[in-house]
């Protein structure tokens, strides 16, 4: 039985937009060199970079290539306090939002990939005093050299699963204290960071 041209036609429509592209000796197309990510985050920070072990929020906004990133960071550690020995009911609750970039080696296997990362970060650290006739509030600027190692998983193609682990030996360690009780707090010379994320990947 003859077939009608108007079902020819449309199989050969269905046929040319269900195959992948290919290149010319036939093979399906590579995925493209570079693409972006933006990645929401949730961890933890240490070492007295604030008074205390405090968690962290933060994100970042990538761009990717086979074997490397470039990421803009953000994160804000959430505000702890520091008391003065003479006065229990007095001290400072001091918070940290910071901004950075960093370059990471990305070398990838499969569905994993393994960013080694170090760059520079600047920020805020905010303290406001408590228990005194008349709190105050001082900012400071905040520096340091994050370095950190990650593992990320992608059990599908537009998302990733991040777990990593770094530290951030401090350039500028702001300090602050109560007037007549002296220092009661200055950030460390390093921070130990881990952290959980969930990436989007485009295009």
């Amino acid at each position: 039985m003859p077939m009608d041209p108007s079902t020819s036609l449309f199989a050969l429509w269905l046929a040319l937009t269900d195959a992948p592209a290919r290149n010319p000796e036939g093979s399906a197309s590579p995925p493209p060199p570079i693409d972006g990510a933006v990645r929401a985050e949730l961890g933890g920070q240490f070492l007295h970079a604030l008074p205390a072990a405090t968690a962290t929020f933060g994100g970042a906004l990538a761009l990717r290539t086979r074997s490397a990133r470039v990421e803009l960071r953000g994160r804000w550690a959430m505000p702890q306090r520091t008391f003065d020995q003479g006065h229990p009911d007095a001290g400072v609750r001091v918070d940290l939002w910071t901004l950075g970039a960093s370059g990471c080696y990305a070398p990838r296997w499969r569905r994993l990939e393994f960013p080694i990362c170090a760059g520079l970060e600047f920020g805020v650290m905010r303290g406001r005093g408590f228990g005194v006739t008349r709190p105050r509030q001082a900012q400071m600027l905040y520096a340091a050299v994050p370095v950190d190692a990650n593992l990320v998983w992608a059990p599908i193609p537009r998302v990733g699963l991040l777990v990593g682990a770094g530290a951030g030996p401090t350039l500028v360690r702001p300090g602050f204290r109560l007037e007549r009780a002296g220092q009661l707090f200055r950030a460390g010379a390093v921070a130990l960071r881990v952290v959980l994320g969930v990436e989007l990947r485009f295009p």
